[in-house]
């Protein structure tokens, strides 16, 4: 028994031994602690890892005794988890001080029931394995980072690696890299001995970059990638490295591009354009392939073997050469210029150059770029358009010739008839015969309305019609329209109305003539087809804001009414609904059509709703820009008595009957009348005569009055003024007449009245510029300077006196505050004049313009307005100095006047 109890203690104390030769030599710490934490076993690299000689220095002792207060209620906190709640620790990181970090595990150590006594601790020390974990997570990140794709792949083609960007391109999961070859997502490698030959090329080279297609794993998606590959050998392993990026954006731009070039060769070629290069010597060193197509040359043919000018066609070679080489040495741009080369057959052919110089990165002039394009089938277009626009415009001459002379033969015996049917008016007539001189009249002016119709619509064709904007009174307008309407809507018995808002605007600015045709015709047409029932205007704002107003245009009637065929052709030129009602009913269809034309140069456009037998309506909205009430003040000179008795008056005219209409008016007027039969006769008369002004005809026999005007102005340097008769009432003709030195125009046939008012304005404005020149300092005009005689139809008091209603006190007051406004502006405008100060000399006629305005002083209406508005974009200076010395010499001889008739009145 006792041998047996024996061996059993020889066998523990063998196994405890070699359990112990084991715990002292495994390359960890390995502790036992009680329950009162104190270590009741260590191993020999625990002693070691914490500097103790030997055991007996550390059983018996906790951790508080051992390592301090701070550490040993660190780990006290951790055992008595253990201990007392039999939870275990496994491999939990621990930073141990100095650098040092350990893979620590506590279990809880339980006798044979079970029960915890204690518990044993092991800490590995992985310092530097965590040390290269934190490397590896460091290059991982980088890697991840990265926009490109990387992969690590084994030899054999099994991946080993992806990073971020690799893995979501590939759709392959970091967890399951072990799955996939690279055969199985990139399309160059479809088989494996794909792979092996590219391996082998890789051991040989080391690195190549290529391109090639990744193919999504999960979705399928194709992405273009350009791979740059290396192969390496880490520890007897071969690796495969690709580094990829998309270049699907590239490969877009590729794309785009090669679609660009396409399309460009394909328009050179349409074009015909070829691109080159020239070195200095004008030798050839590019040339695109499209010059074959077009000289017939291969580019090899050219390059380095011609020069420009070999090209040339020999007629020209030596012009264009010579033109080249300016260019060339002046290093210019050059554009479309145009050349005969010979194509290789020696066909001519037409080029279009457009060319510029080269430099080298150094700056260094090495040649010039430039494109040639066939342009020989636009230049026989052009010729063809050429041909057809010589023959437009010599039919548009034929056409503009014949109106010319169709007006001139017509105007020129109506200005006759109408002026007799004047004459005769003047004398003591029988009731019936006024009613026959009244047709006749109306019948004379209708056939003259025809005539200005189609010349209206040859002027809108020709682009001769110029609107004229002007400050007018709306109300006014549309009272002299319904006056002028009124008695042939009574004639008719139809009740006739116009009617206007009382909120558009007083003064308004546009052609209020032009609008007064289109409305007068718009209605008289409503008059003429309308025998029972209403014919109305109605005229209403519809919008306005602080420049302007809109403002609509509505004509309606209860007359015949027009087909809906008819509407569709009613603004066609010389067109009338083809009805027996409208058979009874004059007109050349030329009306509507002129009045479309006008509302469409003014910005509208003209709306009409009828129906056969129930009446038309007929509307269009304008926009005027507000106007300046001061611009309504002006006097109207037809409503006033015109004194020109006494003038001076040559009339050349070769017609007998107008020199007889045109004599009896101003004999009328008390004129002293010469007359000439043509050019020639006016001149001679002129040699020995003073006149005060000439009515000069236009179309005469042996010397015209354009002629003639050019011999008085030019040669004879008289400068009497001339108004042009005229039958001809093109733009053009007028401008013509006016540039050569004529004052004014009156087109035949004329109102008397008219040719009253040009005689006194013209006359009026000569004398004073007679004076002018007379006199170039404004402020040393006498007082004899301006004649009481001739100042007396310069300003009129009967607006002050409608004003003053009888005071004459009032007026006298305006009177002397006139004079000072007058003489103030005469001494401030004569300095600013001579210190070029624009802005002062134009608020002084803003100053002045309502003064002149109420003293009736319409000479200087223009004028002053001129110069309130100047501007020397549109202006020269010469027109600013003779507009200031006109208005002061106009202002100094009335103020002289005015002195005298204070005098008088004293």
């Amino acid at each position: 028994m006792k041998s047996t109890n024996k061996k059993s203690e020889n066998s523990s104390a063998q196994e405890r031994k070699l359990l112990r030769t084991i715990i002292d030599n495994v390359p960890v710490c390995i502790y036992a602690k009680d329950l009162k934490f104190r270590k009741t076993l260590v191993n020999a690299h625990e002693l070691k890892q914490f500097g103790f000689n030997d055991e007996s220095e550390v059983l018996g002792k906790t951790d508080t005794e051992l390592y301090g207060e701070s550490v040993g209620a660190d780990t006290q906190v951790e055992d008595s988890k253990v201990m007392i709640d039999g939870k275990s620790i496994l491999d939990e990181e621990k930073h141990l001080g100095n650098g040092i970090w350990a893979l620590i595990s506590k279990l809880p150590l339980r006798d044979e029931s079970d029960k915890i006594v204690g518990m044993v601790g092991i800490s590995v020390n992985f310092t530097e394995h965590k040390k290269y974990r934190e490397q590896l997570e460091v290059f991982n990140h980088i890697f991840n980072d990265l926009s490109d794709a990387i992969q690590v792949s084994y030899e054999d083609g099994r991946l080993f690696y992806l990073n971020k960007i690799a893995s979501q391109r590939l759709g392959i999961e970091p967890d399951e890299i072990w799955k996939f070859h690279v055969w199985d997502f990139e399309t160059v490698f479809a088989h494996q001995e794909d792979w092996q030959q590219h391996v082998d090329f890789l051991k040989k080279n080391k690195m190549v970059t290529i391109e090639g297609v990744n193919i999504n794993q999960v979705t399928g998606d194709t992405i273009p990638v350009e791979v740059t590959v290396k192969y390496l050998v880490i520890n007897e392993t071969g690796f495969v490295v690709a580094t990829s990026r998309d270049i699907s954006e590239r490969r877009k731009h590729e794309l785009e591009l090669q679609s660009s070039y396409e399309r460009l060769n394909e328009l050179s070629k349409q074009s015909k354009t070829f691109a080159w290069e020239i070195d200095t010597n004008g030798t050839f060193t590019f040339m695109s392939p499209i010059v074959e197509i077009v000289l017939g040359y291969t580019p090899a043919e050219m390059i380095g073997k011609m020069h420009f000018y070999d090209i040339l066609s020999i007629d020209n070679r030596t012009k264009v050469t010579k033109e080249a080489f300016g260019i060339i040495a002046d290093r210019k741009e050059a554009f479309n210029y145009e050349k005969v080369a010979l194509c290789k057959d020696n066909t001519p052919i037409w080029l279009l150059t457009n060319c510029a110089p080269m430099y080298n990165e150094k700056g260094v002039y090495i040649g010039y770029r430039g494109s040639d394009t066939d342009i020989s089938e636009q230049k026989k277009l052009q010729s063809k358009l050429e041909k057809a626009r010589f023959d437009a415009e010599k039919s548009a001459k034929a056409k503009e010739l014949f109106l010319t002379n169709m007006s001139h033969e017509i105007r020129t015996p109506l200005n006759v008839i109408i002026g007799m049917i004047r004459e005769i008016g003047k004398e003591n007539l029988l009731k019936s015969q006024q009613t026959y001189l009244k047709h006749a009249e109306s019948s004379a002016y209708h056939l003259l309305s025809i005539i200005n119709n189609v010349l209206d619509m040859s002027k809108i064709e020709a682009g001769e019609f110029v609107l004229d904007h002007k400050d007018f009174n709306m109300s006014a307008m549309l009272s002299n329209i319904g006056s002028i309407l009124k008695s042939r809507a009574s004639s008719k018995k139809i009740n006739f109305d116009v009617v206007s808002n009382d909120n558009i605007a007083r003064a308004l600015r546009g052609d209020s003539l032009r609008l007064s045709q289109v409305l007068i015709n718009l209605l008289g047409n409503a008059i003429k087809f309308t025998d029972q029932g209403f014919v109305n205007l109605t005229v209403r704002l519809v919008e306005e804001n602080a420049e302007y107003q809109k403002i609509r245009f509505e004509v309606s009637d209860s007359g015949i009414g027009m087909s809906e065929e008819f509407l569709n052709n009613i603004f066609n030129k010389f067109t009338q609904e083809n009805d027996h009602s409208n058979r009874s009913h004059e007109g050349t269809g030329l009306g509507m059509s002129i009045s479309k034309e006008i509302v469409e140069l003014m910005g509208g456009s003209i709306e009409i709703a009828s129906e056969k037998g129930r009446g038309t309506s007929m509307a269009f909205e304008l926009i005027f820009m507000l106007g300046s009430e001061d611009n309504l003040i002006r006097i109207d000179r037809t409503t006033r008595n015109f004194d020109i008795s006494g003038t001076k008056v040559l009339v050349v005219e070769d017609n007998e009957m107008n020199r007889f209409i045109a004599h009896q008016s101003l004999m009328q007027a008390k004129c002293v009348i010469d007359e000439a039969g043509n050019g020639l006769e006016a001149i001679e008369k002129l040699k020995t005569n003073h006149y005060d002004i000439v009515l000069m005809d236009i179309q005469m026999p042996e010397m015209d009055g354009v002629e003639a005007t050019k011999i008085i102005r030019n040669d004879m340097n008289i400068q009497v003024p001339i108004i042009a008769l005229t039958a001809n009432a093109f733009k053009h003709d007028i401008d013509l007449y006016l540039s050569i030195g004529m004052d004014d125009f009156l087109i035949k046939p004329y109102k008397e009245e008219e040719l009253f008012s040009k005689i006194e304005s013209n006359c009026r404005l000569e004398k004073h510029q007679t004076q002018l020149a007379k006199n170039d300092d404004v402020q040393s005009i006498h007082s004899d300077s301006v004649q009481s005689n001739e100042t007396g139809v310069l300003y009129k008091l009967d607006q002050l006196q409608i004003i003053a209603n009888g005071d004459q006190k009032f007026v006298d007051t305006m009177l002397d505050m006139f004079e000072k406004i007058a003489s103030d502006t005469i001494f401030k405008m004569s300095n600013a004049l001579v210190s070029s100060d624009i802005d002062s000399i134009k608020q002084l006629a803003h100053k002045i313009k309502p003064s002149l305005d109420n003293m009736g002083i319409t000479i200087l209406y223009d004028d002053i307005r001129t110069l309130e508005n100047f501007n020397l974009k549109t202006n020269c200076p010469d027109t600013l100095r003779q507009k200031v010395q006109f208005v002061n010499a106009t202002l100094s001889g009335i103020l002289i006047d005015l002195q005298k008739r204070k005098q008088t009145n004293l």
